[in-house]
C-alpha cells in the first residue's frame, strides 16, 4: 500500500464487517491517512452523497461490503457506480 500517503482519504461504509474494517485503520494510522465512514441517512440507508463533500483527489480507496453479514443491508450498486464515475469525470 505504498501509494497511500499522509493526508489521503480512505472511506469505509457504516455496515463494515471488522475483517474489511480494521487492515484500513490500521493502514490509516500507519501512514497518516484518514479513514472516513459514510454516513447514514434517517432511514439508516447509506448517504452516498456524502462521496460529493470530499475532497476527490485525496480519495484513494473506497472499500464497501456489498451486503452486512449483520443486518442484510444491501448496497445501492448503481447509485455508488453513478457517484463514482462522477467524480473520475471532474
Amino acid at each position: 500500500m505504498i501509494f497511500i500517503s499522509r493526508g489521503d482519504i480512505v472511506v469505509l461504509g457504516p455496515y463494515e464487517h471488522h475483517s474489511n474494517y480494521l487492515p484500513w485503520i490500521n493502514l490509516c494510522r500507519t501512514k497518516g491517512a484518514i479513514l472516513v465512514e459514510l454516513p447514514l441517512s434517517k432511514d439508516g440507508s447509506i448517504d452516498y452523497h456524502f462521496i460529493d463533500t470530499l475532497e476527490s483527489n485525496r480519495v484513494k480507496i473506497i472499500s464497501l461490503s456489498l451486503t452486512s453479514n449483520v443486518n442484510s443491508y444491501n448496497l445501492d450498486k448503481l447509485t455508488l457506480q453513478y457517484f463514482s464515475s462522477k467524480r473520475q469525470m471532474q
